[in-house]
């Protein structure tokens, strides 16, 4: 017998009531996981613990992930992250800072490490984000540091030979870049086209069929806030939605797997394994035969592996280089301490910049 469109009404609501009990029933219980959250903050802040733990976090939310049954456990993920960053707000307000204005590709990056309940300090530059971490304006910062058809993001390096920070956390960040334009913007008008130095070099195939200058700035929000009605800018959807512009192409860039690494600045890395970890040091050598090859191995040896190596002009004297290392594993581990100890006794200048969860 066919339900009648009344019969169907009446379940409707009794299961929307249901859903309504549901979610009064959610909110008591996130008001008491926050009331929890803002103990745990008390205790830390008596035994001198940062509030943001890494690790911690992403246990949590690999638990609910695998406890997700009819909703999508990404979905799940991108829930959950915006419930810790409300409960760490609870406990504490973090600030964090990163090349601004908002809706750069540094400001989505800070929002999936930390979610959108942080306190945004927006920088002019690398630099200034670095400083802010330093003089306690913000309590982390982020910067990228290498992407995936570009590579290295030079200043970063030369940022982390100085500083006294340390790497806390990385972010691997896929980086789809738009042509956005002004609402009112013919796009065989447009004359001039605003990005990124990075942006504009990772779209550079796109870019190239049009006539319109070319014109680098400091950040693709600030490539927006020039816009007129014959100009454009390479920036995200993000960016779009901030400044009300209209998308005139989506996805411009050269490779559709073009991916930012992302790293975030603290006064302490992590200080404890998570079994996924990531150390990143730098390091010098003295001019002798075979001296990079010992210094490798002692890596090698130890089946160590190294995700990433690359030099760097010292800057110190000319043909003196850096080398920037990634390895998997932490720095308290057992292995790692004696490959670290045998590169110590080789290297001319050794620095840790961090041990943290990889990505």
């Amino acid at each position: 017998m066919a339900e009648s469109e009344a019969d169907g009404e009446r379940k409707i609501e009794i299961l929307r009531k249901r859903i309504d009990e549901l979610d009064s029933h959610v909110v008591m219980l996130l008001d008491e996981r926050a009331r929890i959250a803002k103990k745990i903050g008390k205790v830390k802040a008596k035994i001198n613990k940062d509030v943001h733990e890494r690790g911690r976090e992403k246990a949590v939310i690999e638990n609910v992930k695998r406890a997700a049954k009819v909703i999508n456990p990404d979905e799940v993920e991108h829930i959950y992250r915006e419930i810790i960053s409300a409960c760490r707000a609870a406990q504490q307000p973090t600030k964090v800072a990163f090349l601004g204005p908002l809706g750069t590709f540094s400001d989505a990056a800070a929002n999936e490490y930390f979610g959108g309940s942080k306190i945004d300090v927006k920088c002019n530059s690398f630099a200034d984000v670095f400083k802010s971490v330093e003089t306690g304006l913000a309590d982390y910062g982020v910067v990228p540091l290498e992407n995936s058809g570009e590579g290295s993001i030079g200043a970063t390096i030369d940022a982390l030979v100085k500083t006294q920070l340390k790497i806390v956390g990385e972010i691997e960040l896929k980086v789809i870049h738009n042509l956005l334009t002004l609402t009112d913007t013919n796009p065989n008008s447009i004359k001039k086209i605003y990005g990124h130095p990075q942006a504009l070099a990772q779209s550079k195939m796109f870019l190239s069929r049009m006539k319109a200058q070319k014109i680098p700035v400091q950040s693709t929000a600030k490539a927006c806030e020039l816009l007129d009605s014959k100009s454009a800018a390479v920036a995200s959807l993000l960016a779009a939605k901030i400044y009300g512009l209209k998308v005139q192409k989506r996805g411009i860039q050269d490779s559709m797997n073009n991916v930012t690494r992302f790293i975030v600045l603290g006064k302490n890395d992590s200080p404890n394994p998570t079994d996924h970890d990531k150390t990143s040091l730098l390091f010098s050598l003295r001019h002798e035969p075979g001296a990079l090859y010992a210094t490798l191995k002692a890596f090698a040896s130890r089946r160590i592996n190294l995700t990433k190596i690359e030099s760097r002009p010292s800057r110190q004297q000319n043909w003196d280089y850096l080398f920037f290392v990634d390895l998997e594993g932490h720095r308290t581990d057992k292995v790692v301490q004696e490959a670290l100890k045998v590169m110590e006794k080789k290297a001319k200048f050794m620095k840790i910049l961090g041990s943290y969860p990889r990505a």
